[in-house]
């Protein structure tokens, strides 16, 4: 059995640590950040929940959550192989433990926590820094959010908890099912935009992103299915029969949003999407977001993903920061 020590620990220790942890909501909010946006950046923590202080007292928080005996969060081992490791922010994912503290305060329910583990569990297999660009495509876009008073962001959790039965018992809930030749469409994100209009009420918008990071075939000369010339017509076929709404249970409208973190990709992109019918061709938004590549030392997140307008093939750009 191994023994608690109070030596100093290195940047990518999970050791013993003496000191206490008096859980508050701050520490709750960093974890369920992480449960609902997967593998995320220590700035991102700061600029969404801590602004106003200096940065290191979010990383000194984060560093003492991860360390045993507590062990709610952790550093996965992916991130040291970069070759700018010792100098990027760290990288936080929510161990078993924090997923129980975030259901014990009533953060998130049992059902929430399967859903996580079919997400990340057999039937989705997505690569360690893929997931990172996702979760910082969510953080550019939560934190534009944040800061609109007339908007608010509807997480994919969310979005499950009102999907009809089939979805929300299904092991792969965010897998489509296009009923024809065992065709199924899989996003890398899920998300909603609540509205707020001047009577008060609220108009909604759903969004299914592509997330590129550039080195992902736009056509492939052998079928696997994921590139996007082949996710396009399931795209496509989806929004013709209705099949995402259906899938979720929504009726507001339904944006096909694709980031590149390569420029040079764009035009590429928008030149496939010239395929789709005309009908359907104007729900499909592209734009490339360069200084979110994984590789880069410690991104930024970009709100102005949300705030400027987005590329549309054959069609005037569009602001998804407006119903």
């Amino acid at each position: 059995m191994e023994t608690p020590t109070s030596e100093r620990q290195s940047r990518w220790s999970h050791g013993w640590t003496k000191q206490s942890v008096a859980v508050t909501p701050r520490d709750l909010d960093y974890l369920q950040w992480l449960f609902e946006n997967g593998p995320s950046r220590t700035s991102a923590l700061h600029l969404f929940f801590n602004p106003q202080a200096t940065k290191q007292i979010t990383t000194k928080r984060l560093k003492l959550l991860a360390r045993r005996p507590h062990g709610y969060v952790f550093k996965p081992e992916q991130q040291r192989r970069n070759s700018n490791a010792n100098y990027s922010d760290l990288i936080y994912s929510i161990t078993e433990a924090g997923i129980d503290l975030l259901v014990e305060y009533g953060r998130i329910t049992p059902q929430w926590r399967k859903w996580r583990k079919h997400l990340y569990g057999r039937h989705y297999h997505v690569p360690f820094w893929h997931r990172v660009l996702t979760a910082d495509i969510n953080a550019s876009i939560r934190l534009a959010v944040r800061d609109n008073p007339l908007l608010r962001y509807i997480s994919m959790f969310e979005i499950l908890d009102q999907a009809p039965p089939a979805t929300r018992l299904s092991e792969t809930p965010i897998t489509i099912d296009l009923n024809s030749q065992r065709q199924l469409l899989i996003p890398d994100e899920v998300f909603g935009i609540a509205y707020r209009q001047v009577d008060g009420s609220e108009a909604f918008r759903y969004f299914l992103r592509e997330d590129d990071l550039g080195t992902e075939s736009v056509q492939r000369p052998t079928s696997s299915g994921s590139s996007y010339d082949e996710k396009l017509p399931k795209y496509e076929r989806a929004l013709q029969h209705q099949l995402i709404k259906t899938h979720f249970g929504i009726s507001a409208p339904v944006i096909v949003l694709t980031l590149t973190t390569a420029a040079g990709r764009v035009k590429s992109l928008i030149k496939r999407t010239r395929t789709v019918a005309d009908q359907f061709r104007p729900f499909f938004l592209i734009r490339a977001v360069p200084t979110l590549a994984p590789f880069a030392k410690a991104p930024r997140p970009i709100p102005e993903i949300l705030t400027t307008a987005w590329f549309r093939a054959g069609f005037p750009d569009y602001d998804i920061s407006r119903a």
